[in-house]
């Protein structure tokens, strides 16, 4: 009977229930966060070190469910290990409105999107809250400054490639104030207007995978600037230009 029982679903990970593990999820980050937060979706991953499976979730904030962050949690011995990239994409929905809110003065038509590199590290910023100025207290967590790079994508229309590296630049350094003490780096790429559609609906998609953008620019043949904006005396730096991958 207890086989049977398993087997139909009743246990899901380390000795809970699937709504069970739904609940230690949501209550796990409440605790950490002071908010609520509710699980969109939850599947089993392979463990390593020979650990049970780790407990994979998409979760959003209750108060702004277009933000959508991911969880690990691991089971090791009698202790579980959760991590999670929530601030990240908090950080991650800000840069994007400030960047595309410099954007729209100068162009009627652009995509972009951005991705905050840690996200792969599940590198803990220690903030706890976003009741601040989130950017401004994630620029400033790093102590490895390795760590501190994240990625912006930003696609225009063709036509504006001839204009050359000088309004880029000018649009680009109206950026940098929203930036803090980040190090940017960004990709222009000057794009027929069906590309620039597909990555504009796939940046306001609910994924947590925000290398899409990138992946639909891939082939296309498209050219592209390509700028490092650092958080000391370098400032913003032309790196060259080239043909997309």
């Amino acid at each position: 009977m207890v086989f049977a029982l398993t087997m139909s679903g009743c246990v899901y990970w380390d000795g809970l229930s699937k709504s069970e593990a739904r609940e230690f999820v949501e209550k796990t980050l409440e605790e950490k966060y002071g908010e609520e937060f509710v699980v969109k979706q939850m599947y089993l991953k392979a463990g390593s070190w020979d650990t049970a499976s780790d407990l994979m979730a998409d979760c959003s904030p209750k108060s702004d469910e277009n933000i959508v962050f991911s969880t690990q949690t691991l089971a090791i011995g009698k202790e579980r290990l959760m991590r999670d990239d929530y601030i990240q994409n908090v950080v991650r929905k800000q840069l994007k409105q400030n960047i595309d809110e410099v954007l729209s003065t100068y162009y009627d038509n652009f995509a972009s999107e951005v991705y905050v590199t840690p996200l792969t590290n599940w590198y803990d910023s220690g903030i706890r809250s976003t009741n601040e100025d989130i950017v401004k207290k994630f620029s400033e967590s790093f102590s490895n400054q390795e760590e501190n790079r994240t990625s912006v994508w930003i696609i225009l229309e063709k036509e504006e490639k001839k204009y050359g590296t000088d309004k880029l630049k000018g649009v680009l350094q109206d950026m940098i104030p929203g930036f803090y003490s980040l190090n940017i780096f960004i990709d222009c790429i000057f794009a027929d207007e069906d590309t620039i559609k597909l990555c504009k609906e796939e940046s306001k998609s609910i994924n947590t995978n925000r290398w899409k953008v990138k992946q639909i620019v891939r082939n296309g043949n498209f050219p592209i600037e390509m700028f490092i904006i650092y958080n000391d005396e370098r400032g913003l730096v032309y790196s060259g230009s080239e043909l997309i991958y």
